[in-house]
């Protein structure tokens, strides 16, 4: 299927629009200096329809010459795709496309434009200032025409839903999560699409406006990423779990440490940094059993006893009441939940669900 036989989802083509006079006659001559550009849609022929698609569609413009003239919707919307799958290859997949087509399609558009949409960094694409700013334009036409299509062509007396998309680090415990996404799922006026994934990729995805707020573990450096805030949530503390049938009383910490591997967060990452300062304080260096920022990987493994853990404790309050593991102490560390957004063009089912987190 040719790429301008596509009909794109989210988006309705219409096949001409041409402003009328009032009166038959011929269109009166501009003004002096009067710009009077003629809306339209390039296409087949009012009345005919491009083959195997039940709507016409073309580019949409101002007068021929114009860079809007020359603007494509599928260049558009093969930008969109790219832009929210992070590759070509993702996107071929998502489009059943060619990676060859895809990038032709990108170029064309960065051309018409005149300035390029990705930084291109060892095989991998990545938003620049232009393609985010691109991207929210984007990100509001096709949510208008998912929209338009629910109102109109939906089942009758449905009103359309907005979308809220929420970006979740996967170190922040379920139980954070849930108790805060809870109160986003009841709402009835919106529909959530939920995202998780580490650290550094959830900030990417609110950076390029992949999604409209991430909850994270980690609070966000100050200038690290302008136009972003990010506010705490929650402190909880950190405790410190054997597997039920450790031989440690509870509090006998610094005993458990010395014969006994931790299961360590990933180096690097802000509760590691801080767990390692906590024992070099106080003169611990114990063996490391494995590195992960999955609680719940950690959490098996602690159960059967292979290794103690340090956990958020809303994310062992259920192995605690089932038995699984056992509460060995409390260290000075907390854990935390932060929430972080775009503070400026916040829309408002963004800010409305931060007020609700907030509460």
């Amino acid at each position: 299927m040719k790429p301008w036989n596509r009909k794109i989802p989210g988006l309705l083509f219409f096949r001409r629009w041409v402003p009328r006079a009032a009166s038959p006659g011929p269109a009166a001559a501009p003004r002096p200096g009067e710009d009077r550009p003629d809306l339209r849609v390039r296409g087949p022929p009012l009345g005919s329809e491009a083959p195997n698609s039940g709507l016409a569609f073309g580019r949409v413009g101002l007068q021929k010459g114009s860079v809007a003239s020359q603007l494509n919707f599928n260049h558009l919307h093969y930008f969109h795709v790219v832009a929210r799958e992070g590759s070509l290859r993702a996107a071929a997949d998502r489009l059943h496309v060619t990676q060859p087509t895809i990038s032709e399609q990108v170029r064309t558009l960065e051309s018409v434009l005149g300035t390029e949409l990705f930084d291109r960094r060892g095989g991998r694409l990545q938003l620049n200032e232009s393609g985010r700013a691109l991207l929210r334009e984007t990100e509001t036409m096709f949510a208008a025409g998912e929209r338009i299509e629910q109102r109109f062509l939906g089942a009758p007396g449905t009103e359309p839903r907005e979308l809220l998309r929420v970006a979740v680090s996967s170190s922040v415990s379920r139980s954070f999560s849930a108790g805060y996404l809870m109160p986003l799922l009841d709402d009835e006026d919106v529909t959530v699409r939920l995202h998780v994934g580490e650290h550094d990729r959830v900030i990417h995805s609110l950076a390029s406006w992949e999604v409209d707020l991430a909850l994270t573990s980690e609070p966000l450096p100050p200038q690290a990423e302008p136009g972003i805030h990010c506010e705490r949530l929650a402190t909880r503390p950190i405790l410190a779990v054997v597997g039920p049938n450790a031989d440690f009383a509870e509090g006998s910490l610094e005993e458990a440490l010395a014969v006994t591997p931790v299961y360590a967060y990933l180096a690097g990452s802000q509760r590691r940094m801080e767990l390692d300062t906590w024992m070099v304080g106080r003169g611990l260096s114990p063996r490391v059993y494995a590195e992960t920022n999955d609680l719940p990987l950690m959490i098996e493994a602690t159960s059967r006893g292979n290794c103690l853990a340090f956990l958020p404790e809303p994310s062992v309050e259920g192995p605690l009441e089932r038995g699984e593991v056992r509460r060995l102490a409390e260290v000075g560390i907390s854990a935390e939940a932060y929430v972080l957004y775009h503070s400026q063009e916040t829309p408002a089912r963004v800010s409305g669900a931060v007020r609700r987190l907030r509460s």
